[in-house]
């Protein structure tokens, strides 16, 4: 979910909330599929869900997630980088 706030949002945040509710046992030795989508976007805040497919498409687990959006001057200090934009300190040019 942090992902798709960096690819799809093109914001650079961080976990304030999370749950995840498990509807049937995810096994660590078998093939899933992993998805993620923002439902929700502001200034401040994107809400997210996450979900944890198997290879049947039964959803296994589903998360919602609140990551709040750094500022710019949080955003140097946590990539130690001296980038003003997602693209600077992705190296993303």
């Amino acid at each position: 979910m942090a992902w798709a706030c960096i690819a799809i949002g093109r914001r650079w945040a961080v976990t304030s909330e999370t749950s995840t509710r498990f509807d049937r046992a995810v096994y660590v030795d078998k093939p899933h599929l992993v998805e993620a989508e923002i439902i929700e976007q502001t200034e401040t805040d994107i809400v997210t869900i996450g979900r944890v497919i198997d290879l049947k498409g039964r959803v296994r687990a589903e998360a919602r997630a609140t990551f709040t959006v750094l500022g710019e001057a949080q955003l140097k200090r946590a990539t130690n980088e001296t980038g003003n934009t997602l693209d600077e300190s992705l190296n993303l040019d």
